[in-house]
């Protein structure tokens, strides 16, 4: 995806050469306005704050990942924070918040996610997020200070909610 955001100056043939290029690079090109988070992470953001209710209320990380994937996504919204970085998920949670958007951005615990950049767990690229990473070839595991710190956040609840409903949770946060 590539988010194409012109200004009242941008000429129709920057647009096109826009578009051009992102279509020659195999991507799909949208335009949108610059307003905070433009497309994706106005989408991403309510999800995110999905997952970080869910997680509060003890349903299991591989739970989530599982039931998305089986949904459809490519990878579980655990993995893709690890991916994404969870310092740069944190952020963009945070700021979405607070970017007066409606209550679609809130309804999470974000705390979640900034406690664990202040331990330096910042997903993949540190080694360490929701899952401890250990060379390429290793599978993700989550390790037994995660687990620690998800006791802890989540005041020990655990949640068997079912997979259906996991998935409309966190897909009904992209409606509207």
């Amino acid at each position: 995806l590539l988010e194409i955001i012109p200004h009242a100056g941008t000429s129709d043939e920057a647009l096109a050469t826009a578009f051009a290029v992102g279509n020659k690079q195999g991507k799909t090109c949208v335009v949108v306005k610059d307003v905070p988070g433009f497309y994706v992470n106005r989408c991403l953001g309510p999800i995110l704050s999905e997952v970080t209710a869910l997680v509060k209320e003890g349903v299991p990380l591989d739970r989530l990942d599982k039931a998305m994937k089986k949904f459809g996504m490519p990878v579980g919204p655990i993995t893709l924070i690890d991916n994404v970085g969870v310092d740069v998920a944190s952020k963009v949670s945070n700021y979405l918040a607070s970017a007066d958007l409606g209550v679609r951005m809130g309804g999470g615990d974000l705390s979640l996610l900034s406690n664990m950049v202040e331990k330096g767990w910042l997903g993949k690229k540190s080694n360490q997020g929701f899952f401890t990473y250990s060379g390429k070839k290793g599978k993700p595991s989550i390790g037994p200070e995660v687990t620690a710190y998800l006791k802890d956040f989540t005041d020990g609840n655990t949640s068997d909610l079912s997979e259906t409903d996991i998935q409309n949770r966190i897909v009904a946060r992209l409606v509207n």
